[in-house]
C-alpha cells in the first residue's frame, strides 16, 4: 500500500497476516440431552482440525460461566472427538438448561474458538 502525505511524500506499508482455519465443522450430538437423575447419558462433541494444536473444550452457562472442563490437552490434525458426561468440574449433573460448548485451540498462528449451543434436560 502506498500514500501520500499532505507535504506531497510516499510512503509505503506491509503487512502479513494470517487467517486462522485450525478449527472446523463442530457438531454436538445430540443437542438436546435428556440427563436421567442418576446420569449416564453422554453428548458428543465432534470437530475437525486442519493442523496440530492445544486444544480446550468447555462447557459454560450462557452467561459465560466454566460449568467443566471436557479436555485440555493436544490434538493432531484430522476428526476429533470427546463427550461430556453432564457434570459439572465438581461431579455433580448440571441442572436442565442451555450450555454453550466452547472449543478454543491454540497454535503457532495464535488463538481461534468455535462455540455451539447445547441443551440440557432433566428426566426422572
Amino acid at each position: 500500500m502506498t500514500s501520500t502525505d499532505d507535504q506531497g511524500l510516499a510512503s509505503t506499508a506491509t503487512r502479513r497476516f494470517a487467517v486462522n482455519s485450525t478449527l472446523g465443522f463442530l457438531k454436538i450430538e445430540p443437542v438436546r440431552l435428556l440427563l436421567p437423575k442418576n446420569g449416564g447419558r453422554t453428548a458428543t462433541i465432534r470437530w475437525a482440525q486442519t493442523r496440530a494444536a492445544r486444544v480446550k473444550v468447555t462447557v459454560e452457562t450462557g452467561e459465560g460461566i466454566l460449568v467443566r472442563t471436557v479436555a485440555s490437552q493436544r490434538f493432531e490434525s484430522g476428526a476429533q472427538a470427546v463427550t461430556w458426561d453432564g457434570r459439572a468440574n465438581w461431579g455433580k449433573l448440571v441442572f436442565g438448561g442451555r450450555y454453550v460448548v466452547r472449543i478454543t485451540a491454540t497454535n503457532e498462528l495464535g488463538v481461534v474458538s468455535l462455540e455451539q449451543q447445547l441443551t440440557v434436560r432433566r428426566t426422572a
